[in-house]
């Protein structure tokens, strides 16, 4: 038996989305909060992040963090 992705309800799963500001990433971030996860939007410091995440409501949470920096990226796995 397999999953149609395309109707795939993830109710109650958080999912970490990289580069949630714009494009694809956004795009991915839409899906997953239209199937119901709740997601970490994480892109860099200084991006209007916070923008793109009131257009995503209320299952999603900004997070700026460059996750290059194996310091920076600890903390945010660790927070969400």
């Amino acid at each position: 038996m397999s999953a149609d992705v395309g109707t795939a309800r993830l109710d109650g799963r958080v999912v970490l989305v990289t580069g949630a500001r714009r494009g694809i990433g956004f795009a991915c971030a839409e899906a997953f909060v239209a199937a119901g996860a709740g997601v970490a939007c994480v892109d860099l410091p200084g991006s209007d992040l916070d923008a793109a995440v009131a257009r995503l409501g209320p299952m999603a949470s900004a997070h700026a963090t460059d996750i290059a920096d194996v310091d920076s990226a600890g903390p945010l796995v660790e927070d969400v």
